[in-house]
């Protein structure tokens, strides 16, 4: 009988659900009501009432370790925008490298600082935005995960960066209009942000990622919390020559990205995180 109470536990453990693994970690966004200069150098008094974050976690080439640099991350947000303001310590600065200036560019080969946002928080999509030392910009929507990738949606958006005598920083402004998210009063959305550094070949995450997985695997994203009377409103594209596109899509359904965030894709091809082609999925009816 006494072997008992160690079979419930044995069966506790095999079935305990994949999403016990959703990191812990979690990032207080502050308001503010002042009007932030978007230069790099998060100067501006607002980001002293932002709390700080970081202890970032390797994936490689120490996978659990300690990253071997400090990144510092902090969020604000008004009636407009979410901001990011980020700070990159590198103990070597000359090894800061930054290649592209294309937008879209691939960050492989060169440092650069991401964000996840899990905006319906249902741990399978998600917006995703990069920057590298350059300032050029990176962005995509991902769904299941990171199965299906669109690096062809273009959100509007906008980073400076500054390459400083102890690393490199930033600031990331992103319009409330170009994230879907639900209208609720009080919103909380998944969050993980990723550094790599190409100098020690380095990728670590804010909320831990084991090796086998990459950064869009948003179940193991952290939450971030704070964010109150925000609405996503409409996102409306103007393109040159006056051409014009409106995306709508149901902003109380998770993972609902309207059918123009995925336009620019082939008509039954999407690109997967490996970069190969495959068969759209059937979409929503």
């Amino acid at each position: 009988m006494r072997s008992l109470p160690w079979l419930a536990l044995a069966s506790l453990i095999v079935f305990l659900p994949l999403d016990s693994r959703a990191s812990s970690r979690t990032v207080t966004v502050a308001r503010t009501d002042d009007d932030l200069q978007l230069d790099g150098f998060l100067q501006d008094p607002a980001w002293d009432f932002a709390p700080p974050t970081g202890d970032f976690v390797q994936q490689r080439p120490a996978t659990g370790e300690a990253s071997t640099a400090t990144t510092t991350v902090r969020l604000l947000y008004d009636a407009e925008a979410l901001y990011v303001g980020f700070v990159c310590d590198e103990p070597d600065p000359a090894g800061v490298l930054g290649r592209a200036l294309a937008r879209d560019s691939d960050f492989t080969d060169e440092d650069s600082f991401t964000i996840v946002l899990d905006t319906y928080g249902d741990s399978q999509s998600a917006f995703v935005f990069s920057v590298n030392p350059n300032g050029a910009r990176r962005d995509l929507l991902q769904r299941n995960e990171g199965e299906y990738l669109n690096a062809d949606w273009d959100g509007i958006w906008a980073a400076a960066t500054r390459v400083t005598g102890d690393g490199w920083q930033g600031e990331i402004r992103i319009p409330w209009r170009t994230l879907r998210f639900p209208r609720r009063d009080t919103i909380s959305m998944g969050v993980n942000f990723e550094r790599n550094r190409r100098l020690v070949n380095e990728q670590s995450h804010w909320a831990a990622i084991p090796r086998e997985f990459d950064v869009y695997r948003v179940s193991l994203a952290g939450k971030l919390v704070g964010l109150r009377e925000i609405d996503p409103g409409r996102n409306v594209i103007v393109r040159p020559y006056a051409l014009g596109r409106v995306e709508r899509g149901d902003t109380n359904v998770p993972g609902a990205f309207a059918p123009d965030d995925w336009a620019g894709v082939p008509p039954d091809v999407f690109r997967d995180g490996n970069g190969s082609s495959r068969l759209r999925p059937p979409g929503p009816t």
